[in-house]
């Protein structure tokens, strides 16, 4: 088993992550304190009180280190960032990841100068600028989408190394969990009764965990079906994984359990995440 994990390190080793990070992230406090907050001090305390999510803290290191150090554990060591220029805290950070992480190659990008981007515009930029390499494998991921499953990584690449050996067809893999934990309670009704009650029940959906892995074809499809003029965000998800899945081009593999990922997109994630992982959770 030792030798097939070190055999997938070095395949990892070639293969670049690519991690789009230039959205606004999410706020140090909830946004109706934020709202009062500058009613009654003016817009300026906004800035002073923003904090780009992918740099906010759990167990006193960045979002962006636990991502960069999950990846290198699993033998990856060529990262591409894709950030808003004017976001001076996340480029000082990966200024300085340079320099701590020496053995690795950390690329930044940075978004095109139109409204509205999106991950899919903010990869088709840093294709035809040169700082994705379309004539490797990629994976995408992003630090808010908390994997805690150790060899996940590596796990996605066996797998579409094995989906490829019986359908070449297939370019991308996708990684999902079994299930979704809704965060509220859920009612069947009939009538004027409620029949049964399911507090914060599991739904039998896979959901996916923001992780794939593609091989280069997949820059094809982004350069000849996202138009970076559109006066709209376009994602990836909604512009390339639907035509994937109806040509049969899209596989996926499985998490364990809904529990080894957490999409930290609120205060209440973050704390959630802070408290598995104090229990040891990773």
């Amino acid at each position: 088993m030792s030798l097939i994990i070190e055999d997938l390190k070095k395949e990892a080793s070639q293969i670049q992550i690519i991690s789009p990070i230039g959205g606004k992230g999410s706020r140090a406090l909830p946004i109706e304190i934020i709202s009062a907050l500058r009613n009654q001090l003016g817009k300026e305390i906004e800035k002073e009180l923003y904090v780009p999510k992918h740099i906010l803290k759990v167990k006193n290191k960045p979002l962006l280190e636990w991502f960069i150090e999950y990846f290198k554990m699993n033998g990856f060591k060529k990262f591409v960032f894709l950030l808003n220029e004017k976001n001076s805290e996340i480029k000082e950070f990966l200024e300085k990841a340079k320099n701590k992480y020496s053995d690795l190659e950390i690329k930044m990008g940075f978004d095109p100068k139109v409204k509205n981007v999106g991950k899919g515009k903010a990869i088709l930029h840093a294709i035809k600028n040169g700082v994705i390499d379309k004539t490797k494998k990629s994976i995408l991921a992003f630090p808010d989408d908390f994997i805690f499953y150790k060899f996940a990584p590596l796990e996605l690449l066996l797998r579409h190394l094995h989906y490829r050996t019986k359908d070449k067809k297939i370019i991308a893999t996708i990684l999902l969990v079994p299930y979704i934990k809704l965060p509220y309670g859920v009612a069947e009704v009939e009538e004027i009764k409620v029949k049964k009650f399911k507090e914060k029940p599991n739904i039998p959906l896979y959901a996916s965990t923001g992780m794939a892995i593609f091989e280069p074809e997949i820059f094809a499809y982004i350069e000849e079906i996202i138009d970076i003029n559109s006066p709209f965000p376009v994602e990836i998800e909604e512009a390339i994984y639907p035509i994937l899945a109806e040509e049969g081009r899209m596989a996926f593999t499985l998490l364990p359990s809904g529990e080894d990922w957490i999409a930290v997109n609120s205060l209440k994630d973050l704390a959630k995440l802070e408290e598995k992982l104090s229990k040891g959770g990773f």
